[in-house]
């Protein structure tokens, strides 16, 4: 199963927009897990352990595209939902060519930008763990 557009959770609405983020987020706790074991390998010049490291962080590649443009997308809708109430257009919805797509492709660049930041906090954060607790 490869879930490329969809993403593994296939979040609905939760009543609070940062438990349908959280939800989306929860399959990713194993990616600093293949961090460490691709660090370790590495470390140890192991290629078994390498490519288990690479092995858990890509199976769920197909999935981290769905879920994080679904996370660009709650945070675009919401963002659209509170600008237009502001400016006085109840109920506005992103739709057709002239809105509907951009509002796309700001979902998407979010959901890459905060993936972006997600990858980079695991790797850093697996990093200093390993210098403290082996005293590096």
């Amino acid at each position: 199963m490869f879930p490329l557009v969809g993403g593994y959770v296939g979040a609905k609405e939760y009543g609070s927009i940062f438990g349908e983020i959280s939800t989306g987020m929860a399959p990713y706790l194993l990616t600093p897990i293949g961090i460490y074991i691709i660090e370790e390998g590495k470390r140890r010049k192991s290629l078994p352990l390498s490519i288990a490291g690479s092995g858990i962080i890509c199976s769920h590649a197909g999935g981290v595209i769905g879920d994080f443009l679904h996370i660009g997308r709650i945070i675009t809708r919401e963002t659209i939902k509170s600008t237009t109430n502001i400016i006085g257009y109840k109920d506005y919805t992103p739709n057709g060519i002239l809105t509907g797509f951009p509002a796309t492709i700001a979902a998407f660049y979010i959901g890459v930008k905060i993936c972006n930041f997600t990858y980079r906090t695991f790797k850093s954060g697996v990093r200093s763990l390993d210098k403290l607790f082996k005293g590096k």
